[in-house]
């Protein structure tokens, strides 16, 4: 389980693409696109050699086909910036990163990177093995798997006796056309299930394509409830969707369009609002389809520990039963009684109902019940409205951790 709500902040990766000065790159190959504030540095001020020299042996190097030798080398030095570069996010001491990963830069790439902070860079790990396109003895193009997109890293060297070094990071998509391929509900079934990442990389994947209420709910999820759930997208319709894999159902989720942009137009497909899981699925579940069922045992608790009062409660008997009820009451101690000690007051049903997100990523339920005092008619009913904050119990079960009127 996560024990505490996580707060995520999505960068988008800050790379520039170089010109290998000695490379060539075949027109079938399609070319990174770069993102980032960074500028190319200039061109080489050096001369053209002259005719006759050295330089058609060196044209002819650049042109030949790489060996093994040279496809090892041109590895090893791409992966050795990737380990840097996915490094970033989790680095400490920015100086001492940056100086990492110029290490591993020809010199001509350093005006390009110099600049480059840790916290532009999305990928935590690398994922798989790196594979080689366009390579020639002296220039090569390695795209390594990440845990966020794949890096596609530009090595070179001046001839086959000198060290290999990157030219230029890139990476292979830029985020916004990649979540643009693909339906909301459909990079939630691929993240849900996806068990290879950290608790940090699956909130911070799912928060873009989850409604703020479910997301805080699955700060503090059991992720095993993910475990062995398929990634395909049975079905839909406009408010649920159905997700499993070989046509067999493993969970349906609700869906809610989002809040439009300053265009009037969403910016994003529908998101994900609830999870419906397996009714014997134990453990701490997120927000369900049918979040008022799965909440109302929790919110009713709280409206009776505040509001409802049988005759004869004291004060101090009170504080207990809001103590014993909230598991920080910081707030909901402040709530005042609505009669004295000597009246007794019944509470209805709940009547509106909404589930919320508070600024640190909490759960929060809004809800408005009536109440009355005994023996009273029914035109001296009240409506009182509680924005509760939630929690977990141990076993995974929600329950009122504040409140506020």
């Amino acid at each position: 389980m996560l024990n505490r709500p996580v707060r995520t902040l999505t960068i988008a990766t800050a790379v520039l693409a170089l010109a290998a000065c000695t490379g060539h790159t075949s027109p079938d190959e399609a070319t990174p696109t770069p993102t980032g504030p960074y500028t190319s540095p200039s061109p080489s001020d050096d001369p053209a050699p002259a005719a006759g020299d050295d330089s058609d042996k060196a044209d002819s190097l650049t042109n030949a086909d790489a060996d093994k030798d040279a496809k090892t080398g041109a590895r090893d030095a791409a992966l050795a910036t990737a380990k840097v570069w996915v490094n970033g996010p989790d680095s400490k001491d920015t100086a001492a990163w940056r100086k990492k990963l110029l290490a591993t830069l020809a010199p001509l790439a350093h005006a390009a990177y110099e600049n480059t902070s840790p916290k532009d860079v999305t990928a935590h790990e690398i994922t798989g093995d790196p594979t080689l396109s366009n390579t020639t003895m002296t220039t090569a193009t390695v795209t390594i798997p990440t845990d966020d997109r794949p890096l596609v890293v530009t090595v070179t060297r001046t001839d086959q006796d000198a060290d290999w070094k990157t030219t230029a990071i890139a990476a292979s998509t830029a985020p916004e056309k990649a979540d643009s391929d693909q339906s909301s509900l459909e990079t939630f079934a691929q993240v849900w299930a996806n068990d290879s990442l950290s608790d940090k990389q699956w909130l911070a994947k799912l928060k873009p394509v989850t409604t703020p209420a479910l997301y805080a709910s699955l700060t503090t999820t059991d992720r095993s409830v993910a475990t062995g759930t398929g990634h395909d997208v049975l079905r839909t319709t406009d408010t649920t969707g159905h997700v499993g894999h070989d046509d067999t159902e493993d969970y349906s989720v609700s869906l809610a369009q989002p809040v439009a942009d300053a265009a009037g137009e969403p910016d994003t497909g529908p998101l994900v609002s609830g999870i419906h899981l397996p009714e014997d699925t134990p453990g701490a579940l997120p927000l369900d389809t049918d979040a008022r069922a799965q909440l109302t045992k929790p919110t009713l608790s709280a409206f009776t520990a505040l509001i409802a009062q049988p005759g004869g409660l004291t004060d101090k008997q009170r504080a207990q039963r809001i103590t014993d009820t909230f598991t920080k009451p910081a707030h909901a101690k402040k709530i005042k009684r609505k009669a004295g000690e000597s009246t007794s007051i019944r509470i209805g049903g709940i009547h509106e109902f909404s589930v919320h997100a508070d600024d640190q990523d909490r759960l929060t339920v809004r809800a408005t019940v009536p109440y009355a005092p005994d023996g009273h008619a029914d035109d001296d009913t009240k409506w009182q409205t509680l924005t509760i904050t939630m929690t977990r119990t141990d076993d995974g079960a929600w329950t009122p951790q504040d409140a506020q009127d």
